[in-house]
């Protein structure tokens, strides 16, 4: 009985955490930079479990006007908190960030992009479910 409750509650876990990545095109996420006029998305946007922590990670359509992303977490999806941030690199589409021992609980993500321009464009947001430190 006990391992049956374990698995339902880790493929509950998975499948939550896959569920809320969310492909290029599915939500709008885009905004025109005034000084390069060149559109600006998020691509794919991955978020799990590591260790007692949570990473980010995710990929841009146009890295030449980004400057730097921050990542923002909230526990009820409302009131957001700067948790940490990244530089952006030249020769770098994809990256990562990682928040190191997490609470137990439900939790919201986004990331700001920060262009060149000093426009915002904020991603969609990124839930997942910690069970318990481990």
């Amino acid at each position: 009985m006990k391992a049956i409750l374990t698995t339902i509650l880790l493929s509950c876990l998975i499948s939550s955490s896959f569920a809320s990545t969310n492909p290029v095109g599915t939500e709008k996420n885009s905004i025109l930079s005034n000084s390069k006029a060149k559109a600006f998305e998020f691509g794919v946007i991955h978020i799990h479990r590591q260790g007692d922590g949570v990473t980010l990670a995710w990929n841009v359509s146009d890295n030449s006007v980004v400057e730097s992303f921050y990542i923002q977490k909230s526990y009820d999806g409302t009131n957001y908190f700067t948790v940490g941030g990244v530089n952006a690199e030249a020769n770098n589409s994809w990256y990562r960030f990682t928040e190191t021992d997490v609470f137990p609980g439900f939790m919201n993500y986004k990331i700001v992009a920060v262009l060149n321009d000093g426009t915002e464009v904020v991603s969609p947001v990124q839930d997942i479910r910690i069970l318990k430190k481990k």
